[in-house]
């Protein structure tokens, strides 16, 4: 007898969709047999493994695989998630009315030849998510208004025939006087001569909103900086003078948000960023930094970290040398797990790891960080009674409460949108009713 065999076929590429959305699983079987002797004991060796043509719908896409019935649900809802780019975390597949459980095989689920499967997707956001968005919201129409009001004015000026050197020029002589440069929504691709001259007068720069795709050497010249802005341009690590950042004794907040576009991304942070021991606060959100360098211990004033929106699976073990850090963010990255090593940051208030892969917090955390009293793990693969039971929460409870029950009306261990122990109350939260 010809042997059976199953055929795949993979269709194009599923483009991303929002929240709230099901995908119809079709289970298919294609086999091919012909006459012959051994067709009895060929077909028992096909029923002990059988294999079945899995055909994922979504919209107008559709695609194709095959999976053995002795493969675990959880195994198809990893190949799902390569398919589909909805993490496993987001999904829930249901088959004739009943939610599959996640630990069983397809044989025992009973999932049969032709079966059709429901996957549920939820995006789900916590209302810091929902408040951070829109405070983004506000600042980009805040920046969209600048923009109108700087471009009314340079139409002023050239009514009067005045030319943009000489109104830099003056601009320049002011900001020497009052120590702040901003040239911000400018649409720049370089920044001006003119500012060199002044350098060692300016406390505080803002760069931001710009076109930038680099920064000049001549930064350097800003001797007396403490303040710099670079935020949503589209600087790469290349782009950034780390050398004249160094030269900056007094330098104390650095911010490089949001520079990431279709060509130019920031990707990762050099490690001459060891070189400015006197940063207290560092903000690289919204960018695709994949890897933190280790060198940041060295920045031992640091006491603000935020680095959202990025792409790092790891933190280093050297951020435990940080000691005045008192708040990190690190939501809406890859992190799987977390050093051990940060129970050593005493002096650490607030932690978010809110929408990244964890699945465990070392408990030296609780019982070591004795200053913190803010943890968020929401849309992570752990649960509010999974941190329960690890040792030191209980301390840490009692700090959490002693903060926050002045403040809000507190719903304590319930499935909430408000305050609770920073996880999600269970897997599926998203879909207990509200």
């Amino acid at each position: 007898m010809m042997a059976k065999r199953a055929i795949a076929k993979r269709a194009k590429p599923l483009p991303q969709r929002g929240c709230n959305e099901s995908v119809c699983v079709t289970f298919l079987l294609f086999a091919r047999s012909g006459n012959g002797t051994g067709t009895q004991s060929a077909r028992c060796r096909f029923t002990e493994a059988m294999v079945l043509m899995l055909s994922v719908k979504h919209g107008q896409s559709t695609y194709q695989l095959t999976k053995s019935e002795d493969a675990g649900l959880s195994v198809l809802m990893q190949d799902i998630e390569e398919l589909t780019g909805v993490p496993v975390r987001y999904q829930k597949l249901i088959c004739q009315g009943k939610v599959l459980d996640t630990a069983a095989t397809l044989k025992a689920l009973k999932v049969k030849n032709g079966s059709k499967l429901m996957l549920m997707t939820s995006g789900s956001q916590t209302q810091g998510q929902v408040a951070v968005q829109q405070v983004i919201k506000d600042k980009a129409a805040a920046a969209k208004q600048r923009g109108e009001d700087f471009r009314q004015k340079q139409n002023k000026c050239s009514k009067t025939n005045q030319t943009p050197a000489v109104n830099l020029q003056a601009r320049a002589s002011r900001w020497a006087a009052v120590g702040i440069a901003s040239l911000r929504d400018e649409h720049l691709t370089n920044l001006p001569e003119e500012l060199w001259p002044i350098g060692a007068s300016i406390r505080v720069a803002d760069f931001g909103s710009n076109k930038l795709t680099s920064v000049s050497a001549q930064l350097s010249a800003f001797s007396a900086l403490q303040r710099l802005r670079l935020c949503h341009n589209h600087l790469t690590e290349e782009g950034i003078p780390w050398p004249a950042l160094a030269a900056m004794p007094q330098l104390v907040v650095l911010a490089l948000d949001h520079n990431r576009s279709a060509l130019h991304q920031l990707v990762s942070l050099s490690d001459s960023l060891g070189s400015l021991t006197n940063l207290q606060k560092l903000s690289c959100s919204h960018n695709a930094v994949a890897r933190l360098p280790g060198v940041i211990g060295r920045l031992t004033h640091l006491h603000h970290l935020d680095l959202r929106c990025n792409s790092i699976a790891e933190l280093p073990q050297e951020l435990s040398a940080c000691q005045a850090l008192v708040e990190l963010d690190a939501a809406h990255n890859q992190l799987s797990a977390l050093p051990s090593q940060l129970c050593a940051l005493h002096s650490l208030k607030t932690l978010m790891l809110d929408s990244n892969r964890l699945t465990s917090v070392p408990p030296e955390i609780f019982s070591d960080c004795t200053s913190l009293f803010t943890l968020s793990l929401h849309d992570n693969p752990i649960t509010a009674a999974a941190l329960r039971d690890l040792k030191g929460f209980t301390e840490f409870d009692i700090r959490r409460k002693g903060k926050y029950s002045k403040q809000m009306d507190m719903h304590v261990m319930t499935p909430s949108n408000g305050f609770d122990e920073g996880a999600d109350a269970a897997q599926w939260q998203a879909w207990a009713p509200r």
